[in-house]
């Protein structure tokens, strides 16, 4: 009973290494172009972005919320981006940091003083934030200036590899050495199992869930630079449906929904192993709406093995 209890628990943890392995074989039978040097870069630019959004989401849901507002953080502070710009290149960097940052501190403020639940919460300020967006630029695309700094901030490459692929392992790893290396993570861990609980044995639960929501809305504003700084433009709806992906990525990485266990090294794989899905399938001419089929399909299975992980 033991033993079948430990390999049940270890398929169920492992399975989405075995399922990333099981796709690269396939890949490389029915995909051949898949595996050059030209399009695992093409990946790895196209992971980044949803890529650092994951990241700061795994702390949210490990610490038994969720923000479903990042896509919406992205719409804005990019046309914050762009629009601060033409004052201050610095302006252009801070201020939608700090306008991120102040939407993530009253996401959790509300989540946790009024003890409304963050899908609620989150959920009306992607409503609220998309529309501002839109009345702030009238509906209209934002452009940049040619040939300013701004643009070298997403564009370029270090030494072969594209920045914002640079740019995403640093903050994989810079949020992985906070969630696993430190006090605050172990404490992000034990307010996602039990909030009350946590508590009574003298942790200041309240403020750290504010901390986590401020963590996701800054790194969305970041990736949301980096998106502005490499077009030279922003859109009011840029960031549509990234809060979709990237709670994917997370739940697909092996994070619980339910708070209170999940791991950074497994987002990142769950982000490439989306990443590659996608783009297998754009290799293939499949039809553009399999993507959003697949991944309500993966996300609705990993979901399902949460619950069953969670009861064993």
């Amino acid at each position: 009973m033991q033993s079948g209890y430990k390999v049940k628990k270890f398929f169920s943890s492992q399975i989405l290494l075995y399922s990333f392995i099981l796709l690269l074989i396939l890949l490389s039978v029915f995909v051949p172009s898949f595996f050059s040097a030209r399009n695992i870069l093409n990946i790895l630019r196209q992971a980044s972005t949803i890529g650092i959004i994951a990241c700061a989401m795994t702390i949210v849901l490990i610490g038994g919320s969720v923000d479903l507002s990042v896509g919406s953080v992205v719409g804005l502070s990019g046309v914050l981006a762009i629009s601060y710009l033409y004052r201050s290149l610095w302006l252009a960097i801070l201020i939608p940091l700090l306008v991120a940052g102040l939407i993530g501190f009253l996401n959790g403020i509300i989540t946790v003083k009024f003890k409304v639940d963050s899908v609620i919460v989150t959920l009306g300020s992607l409503a609220i934030i998309r529309g501002v967006t839109l009345l702030y630029t009238g509906g209209k695309m934002v452009d940049g200036i040619l040939g300013s700094p701004y643009m070298l901030i997403g564009s370029g490459d270090f030494f072969g590899i594209p920045k914002p692929v640079v740019y995403f392992f640093f903050v994989a790893l810079l949020l992985s050495l906070l969630l696993h290396k430190t006090k605050f993570g172990r404490q992000i861990f034990c307010i996602g199992s039990n909030f009350e609980a946590s508590r009574t044995v003298g942790i200041s639960a309240e403020r750290l869930k504010v901390i986590t929501f401020v963590i996701s809305a800054v790194f969305a504003a970041f990736s949301a630079i980096l998106i502005s700084s490499r077009l030279n433009t922003a859109s009011p709806l840029e960031g549509t449906g990234y809060e979709f992906d990237a709670i994917t990525a997370v739940i697909v990485g092996g994070t619980s929904l339910f708070g209170g266990r999940g791991s950074l090294p497994k987002t990142i794989l769950g982000v490439l192993f989306l990443a590659s899905l996608n783009n297998a399938m754009v290799l293939l001419n499949l039809n553009f709406s399999f993507e959003y089929m697949v991944k309500a399909f993966l996300l609705a299975l990993f979901v399902y093995l949460d619950i069953r992980l969670k009861d064993i």
